[in-house]
Protein backbone atom coordinates (compact mmCIF):
# COMPACT_ATOMS: atom_id res chain seq x y z
CA UNK A 1 0.00 0.00 0.00
CA UNK A 2 1.47 3.19 -1.31
CA UNK A 3 -0.97 5.47 0.30
CA UNK A 4 -2.75 4.50 3.11
CA UNK A 5 -5.10 8.03 2.61
CA UNK A 6 -8.03 7.06 0.93
CA UNK A 7 -10.42 9.86 1.20
CA UNK A 8 -10.61 12.87 4.02
CA UNK A 9 -13.75 15.44 4.86
CA UNK A 10 -13.42 18.49 6.76
CA UNK A 11 -16.62 19.79 8.07
CA UNK A 12 -18.38 22.95 7.23
CA UNK A 13 -21.20 25.24 8.30
CA UNK A 14 -20.34 27.68 6.19
CA UNK A 15 -19.64 26.20 2.92
CA UNK A 16 -18.81 29.27 0.65
CA UNK A 17 -16.40 30.41 3.16
CA UNK A 18 -14.48 27.23 4.01
CA UNK A 19 -14.10 26.91 0.21
CA UNK A 20 -12.95 30.32 0.15
CA UNK A 21 -10.27 29.71 2.89
CA UNK A 22 -9.15 26.50 1.78
CA UNK A 23 -8.88 28.01 -1.86
CA UNK A 24 -6.58 31.12 -0.22
CA UNK A 25 -4.49 29.60 2.03
CA UNK A 26 -3.53 26.29 -0.14
CA UNK A 27 -3.85 28.18 -3.11
CA UNK A 28 -6.13 25.71 -4.64
CA UNK A 29 -9.22 25.99 -7.14
CA UNK A 30 -12.03 23.51 -5.57
CA UNK A 31 -14.09 21.75 -7.88
CA UNK A 32 -18.34 21.96 -6.78
CA UNK A 33 -19.52 18.46 -6.30
CA UNK A 34 -23.00 18.23 -5.38
CA UNK A 35 -23.96 15.31 -3.50
CA UNK A 36 -27.67 14.08 -2.67
CA UNK A 37 -27.09 14.84 0.98
CA UNK A 38 -24.96 17.87 0.91
CA UNK A 39 -22.38 19.87 -0.91
CA UNK A 40 -19.00 19.34 -1.48
CA UNK A 41 -16.15 21.01 -2.91
CA UNK A 42 -12.91 18.91 -3.81
CA UNK A 43 -9.43 19.59 -3.63
CA UNK A 44 -7.15 18.93 -6.60
CA UNK A 45 -5.86 15.48 -7.00
CA UNK A 46 -2.98 14.15 -8.82
CA UNK A 47 -4.29 10.54 -8.12
CA UNK A 48 -7.63 9.29 -6.88
CA UNK A 49 -6.98 9.96 -3.48
CA UNK A 50 -8.30 13.26 -2.62
CA UNK A 51 -10.85 14.67 -0.16
CA UNK A 52 -13.35 17.53 -0.22
CA UNK A 53 -14.69 20.21 1.83
CA UNK A 54 -18.51 18.77 2.93
CA UNK A 55 -21.50 20.44 4.72
CA UNK A 56 -24.34 18.36 5.37
CA UNK A 57 -26.60 17.29 8.11
CA UNK A 58 -24.41 15.84 11.39
CA UNK A 59 -20.88 17.00 10.03
CA UNK A 60 -20.13 19.62 12.21
CA UNK A 61 -16.87 21.54 12.12
CA UNK A 62 -15.21 20.74 15.60
CA UNK A 63 -11.77 20.63 17.83
CA UNK A 64 -11.75 16.88 17.04
CA UNK A 65 -10.61 17.55 14.00
CA UNK A 66 -11.31 15.89 10.22
CA UNK A 67 -12.76 12.93 8.71
CA UNK A 68 -9.75 10.09 6.73
CA UNK A 69 -10.69 7.14 5.55
CA UNK A 70 -7.74 4.92 5.10
CA UNK A 71 -7.62 2.58 2.30
CA UNK A 72 -7.80 -0.75 3.88
CA UNK A 73 -7.20 -2.68 0.59
CA UNK A 74 -9.38 -5.32 -1.35
CA UNK A 75 -10.24 -7.16 1.90
CA UNK A 76 -11.38 -4.90 4.65
CA UNK A 77 -11.67 -8.46 6.65
CA UNK A 78 -7.59 -8.32 6.85
CA UNK A 79 -7.07 -4.76 8.37
CA UNK A 80 -10.01 -5.17 10.66
CA UNK A 81 -9.33 -8.56 11.81
CA UNK A 82 -6.28 -6.75 13.10
CA UNK A 83 -7.90 -4.05 15.16
CA UNK A 84 -8.21 -5.57 18.61
CA UNK A 85 -4.65 -7.29 18.94
CA UNK A 86 -3.49 -3.51 18.07
CA UNK A 87 -5.51 -2.32 20.88
CA UNK A 88 -8.51 -1.10 19.11
CA UNK A 89 -12.08 -1.73 19.03
CA UNK A 90 -14.72 -1.22 16.47
CA UNK A 91 -16.41 1.98 16.66
CA UNK A 92 -19.54 0.57 14.41
CA UNK A 93 -20.95 -2.20 13.69
CA UNK A 94 -18.46 -4.22 11.08
CA UNK A 95 -21.30 -5.24 8.78
CA UNK A 96 -20.51 -3.78 5.39
CA UNK A 97 -22.45 -0.43 4.20
CA UNK A 98 -22.08 0.26 0.99
CA UNK A 99 -21.83 4.11 -0.26
CA UNK A 100 -21.17 5.70 -3.67
CA UNK A 101 -17.83 5.53 -3.34
CA UNK A 102 -16.96 2.43 -1.89
CA UNK A 103 -17.58 0.18 0.82
CA UNK A 104 -16.75 1.40 4.40
CA UNK A 105 -16.87 -0.65 7.64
Amino acid sequence: MKNPTSWFDIPATDFERAKKFYATILEVELEDYPMPDGKYALFPHLTEKHGAIMQMEGANPSMDGVTIYLDGGDDLNTPLGKVEAAGGKHAQDANRREWVHGAFR
